[in-house]
């Protein structure tokens, strides 16, 4: 049940928040996710070495401050000549701060990834503690094969997954370990594709066949995702965003909607490098929400 939760918080982020540094690339499976090294996985073009990233607000609410623009989140990452992520740095207010060690014991089959909580950036051994611990495996074909999870409450989750591959489909089952040690089935997550390969359902299903979350994509002649609905059943809550294109097959401008609203509830014009990589989004709100800017500095 915490990844049934896990999953509908992401979805919620995924599309009406920009709190993942890649929010805006689309939506994924957590369990169906072929292995490819960081920057593919994340659509990144070229042999990115750094990205800073900085999330800004600005107000357009109260009187005091309005039109005032102030940081409200910072990202920092690096990448191995492989394409892989070897550094994370997160600050997201005046005195929270996050970073990550990531230990590859072969960067196509295994990780572990810890997150710390520190007082200081510059210093983080001062104080630093850890707040989850994440060892991801990966099958044959680069689809993940086990996770084990645990936090700072003493938390433990073990999961594993199981694949049937189909002509156009994959479904996944999720193990998860009980207090006793032993594995059940949770969920299972469909996959189905089109003739092209693009994704076109992403559904997280119960084992009665009732859905938790169901997302369905569309693309253009080119192959560009121009839609995505989601179906949340837990909060009965219907999402859908609306993507144009450059003529460089760039996303230009999403609008997402909430339910059967005729008016966008956000929308999200880019900007882009000559790498073909985004490097300015500024999202607007239709319900008197600050406007949300975020830029990325991109190193080659």
């Amino acid at each position: 049940m915490k990844k049934i939760l896990l999953i509908i918080t992401s979805l919620l982020f995924v599309f009406i928040g920009q709190d993942s540094l890649f929010a805006q690339e689309g939506v994924s499976s957590p369990c169906f996710t072929i292995k490819k090294n960081d920057l593919k996985t994340n659509n990144l073009n070229g042999k990115v070495k750094e990205i800073t990233t900085k999330y800004y607000t600005k107000d357009n609410k109260n009187e005091d401050t309005i039109g005032k623009t102030y940081i409200s989140k910072y990202l920092y990452q690096e990448f191995d000549k492989e394409g892989f992520q070897t550094k994370y740095e997160e600050q997201r207010n005046e005195t929270t701060f996050l970073y990550k060690t990531i230990k590859y014991f072969s960067k196509t089959s295994s990780k572990e990834e810890k997150t710390f909580t520190t007082p200081s950036l510059k210093d983080k051994k001062a104080k630093s503690k850890l707040l989850k611990r994440n060892v991801i495996a990966y099958d044959a074909d680069g689809n993940i094969n086990s996770s084990f999870f645990y936090d700072s409450n003493s938390h433990n989750y073990n999961y594993y997954y199981d694949y049937i591959m189909g002509q156009d489909t994959v479904l996944c089952y999720d193990y998860e370990k009980d207090s006793l040690g032993k594995y059940y089935i949770d969920s299972k997550n469909l996959n189905v594709f089109d003739k092209k390969g693009n994704l076109i359902e992403d559904g997280n299903y119960k084992m009665d066949s009732s859905w938790h979350c169901k997302c369905t994509f569309s693309y253009d002649k080119d192959n560009n995702q121009v839609g995505c609905m989601a179906m949340i059943n837990a909060k009965d809550m219907e999402f859908k965003k609306v993507m144009q294109y450059n003529k460089d097959n760039q996303k230009e401008i999403e609008y997402v909607y909430l339910s059967d609203e005729e008016n966008y509830y956000s929308k999200t014009i880019y900007k882009y490098d000559n790498q073909g990589n985004w490097i300015q989004s500024i999202t607007i709100y239709s319900k008197n929400k600050p406007t949300s800017i975020v830029t990325r500095t991109i190193k080659y």
